[in-house]
C-alpha cells in the first residue's frame, strides 16, 4: 500500500467542514493474497491526533475517485480517502483491514500540500 501526501480540499468545493480542514489521503493498494478483498474509505481508514480519530468523510461533490469496492487477488485499486481534520498538530493516518494487516502512517500540517 502506499499513501501519497495529504492535500487539502477547497471549501468551496464542499459542505463547511467542523474541525477545521478537509483532506485527501491518495493511496494505492494491492492485492498480494489469494482472496478477493472488499475496501471501504469508512470502515479501513483514520486519522488520530492525540486521542482524538477522525473517520473517512464522504461529502457530496468533493471529489471522484473514493477507494471502495473489491479487489481480486493480484490487483491494484487506487483512490482518496477525505477527511475532516483539524488545521493543527501532529496525526496518524491508519490502515486495518484484510484480516491482520495495518499500516500507519505519520504527518504533521506541515505534509498538508496546499489545494490544486
Amino acid at each position: 500500500m502506499t499513501v501519497d501526501s495529504p492535500q487539502v480540499v477547497p471549501d468551496d468545493e464542499l459542505s463547511k467542514n467542523k474541525n477545521g480542514q478537509f483532506i485527501k489521503m491518495n493511496i494505492t493498494i494491492e492485492n498480494k493474497g489469494k482472496k478477493n478483498h472488499k475496501i471501504s474509505e469508512l470502515l479501513h481508514f483514520d486519522i488520530q491526533k492525540g486521542d482524538t480519530q477522525y473517520f473517512a468523510t464522504v461529502v457530496s461533490g468533493a471529489t471522484e475517485n473514493h477507494l471502495n469496492g473489491n479487489i481480486s487477488p493480484g490487483e491494484k485499486q487506487s483512490g482518496i480517502a477525505t477527511f475532516d481534520i483539524p488545521k493543527e498538530g501532529d496525526f496518524k493516518f491508519e490502515f486495518s483491514g484484510f484480516s491482520k494487516n495495518r499500516g500507519i502512517w505519520t504527518f504533521t500540517q506541515d505534509d498538508i500540500q496546499p489545494a490544486q
